[in-house]
C-alpha cells in the first residue's frame, strides 16, 4: 500500500461549536458530498477527538509516553551516524526547527492515511474501548467512500471475535460485534489483523 503525498491546500472547519480557535482541517481535494459527510461526521463525534493532551486527563503516562521496545538483556548497538547531501541536511534541520518550535508537534496531513486519539467520555472496559475505536476507524473511511481497509488492532479478543476465531459470549460484546460486522460488509475487502 503505497501512502498518498499530503495535501497542501486545506480547509479549516469549525467542529466545536464552543471552540472557535479550535478547527480542523480538511482536504480541499475532496469531493463535495464527501466533504460534506466527513464535517458531518466530525461534528457528531466532536467530544471523543483530543486536541491537546489536556483534554486527555486521567490518562496513564505509559499510553502516551514513546519508549523503545528494547530487550535488557541484550547488548545495546550504536547506529552509524547517517549523512545526507547538504541540501538534504538543510530540509531536515528546517523541518526539525519547526518541530521545536511547535506548541505541540508539527502535523503533516495525510488526508488519506488517518490517525487519532480518541476519547470516550463514558466508562468502558478495555475490550468496549477497543470495540469503539474499531468502530471510529470504520466509520470515516466508509464516509470517506473508501472500498479497502486493512485493521490493525492489538486486541487480541477483537481480532478473534471479527475473524470469527473466538465467540463473543458476553452480551455487550455480541451487540459491538454486529455493530463492527454491519459496518465491515460495506467495504469491498476488509482484512484485520492482531499486531502485538
Amino acid at each position: 500500500m503505497q501512502r498518498g503525498e499530503p495535501v497542501k491546500d486545506l480547509l479549516s472547519i469549525e467542529v466545536y461549536p464552543r471552540e472557535k480557535d479550535n478547527k480542523v482541517r480538511i482536504g480541499s481535494t475532496l469531493k463535495e458530498d464527501t466533504k460534506l459527510e466527513l464535517v458531518n461526521l466530525l461534528r457528531t463525534y466532536a467530544d471523543i477527538f483530543a486536541c491537546i493532551a489536556a483534554d486527555m486527563p486521567g490518562i496513564n503516562p505509559k499510553v502516551i509516553t514513546h519508549r523503545q521496545n528494547v530487550d535488557p538483556s541484550k547488548k545495546l548497538v550504536k547506529q552509524k551516524k547517517r549523512t545526507f547531501a547538504p541540501k538534504g541536511q538543510e530540509k531536515i534541520e528546517e523541518e526539525v526547527d519547526k518541530l521545536l518550535t511547535a506548541d505541540f508537534n508539527e502535523e503533516i496531513y495525510y488526508p488519506d492515511w488517518i490517525t487519532d486519539v480518541v476519547m470516550f467520555r463514558f466508562r468502558a472496559s478495555n475490550n468496549e474501548a477497543e470495540y469503539e475505536a474499531l468502530l471510529m476507524g470504520l466509520r470515516l473511511p466508509h464516509v470517506l467512500k473508501v472500498d479497502s481497509l486493512s485493521v490493525h488492532s492489538n486486541s487480541q479478543l477483537v481480532v478473534n471475535h471479527v475473524l470469527g476465531d473466538y465467540e463473543a459470549r458476553d452480551k455487550r460484546m455480541a451487540q459491538y460485534l454486529q455493530l463492527v460486522t454491519t459496518l465491515a460488509s460495506k467495504f469491498k475487502n476488509l482484512t484485520i489483523r492482531q499486531i502485538p
